[in-house]
């Protein structure tokens, strides 16, 4: 994949013999609740949700109590266990979302290239794009066939 997806793509892709996983990373830093929401409301069907807090970033503070950042790197033992919970392995092709221009699709994207994973696109235009190209959402959810992810070194900086 390359780095970004249309919706007419992922329709395409979707319908394939090994359709993406996606990810839907809808988040609002005023109201950290609405985008799970917003997902339970109605997502990209298949997709799966990452919250900025919990899934895509690591805690707040360390062990001895010093701020690491608002939103600091999760651990990649962490971040690797979750996506294999959600069936994603080193060469699933995955496809991240949101309804907010892109930034936390973005972050999920940067984190799977971190972790060492090339088969990642964003969609363009989120969830707005799937919708103006005849996508439907959905409010039910997939059922993970859960899988490994290895660690590897970090492909990023």
């Amino acid at each position: 994949m390359k780095t970004l997806i249309t919706a007419t793509e992922l329709m395409s892709a979707l319908a394939g013999a090994h359709p993406p996983v996606l990810l839907d990373c809808s988040f609002d830093l005023a109201d950290t609740g609405a985008g799970r929401r917003a997902f339970e409301q109605g997502h990209l069907p298949g997709a799966h949700y990452l919250h900025l807090d919990e899934d895509l970033s690591g805690p707040r503070h360390d062990a001895e109590g010093r701020f690491l950042g608002r939103h600091p790197l999760p651990a990649r033992e962490t971040f690797a266990a979750r996506l294999a919970a959600l069936g994603v392995g080193p060469a699933t092709p995955v496809v991240t979302y949101d309804a907010q221009g892109g930034p936390y699709a973005a972050r999920a994207w940067w984190l799977l290239r971190w972790m060492g994973h090339e088969d990642v696109a964003v969609l363009d235009g989120g969830v707005a794009a799937w919708r103006e190209a005849g996508g439907a959402l959905t409010a039910a959810r997939p059922t993970p066939v859960a899988t490994i992810y290895p660690l590897r070194a970090a492909a990023m900086p």
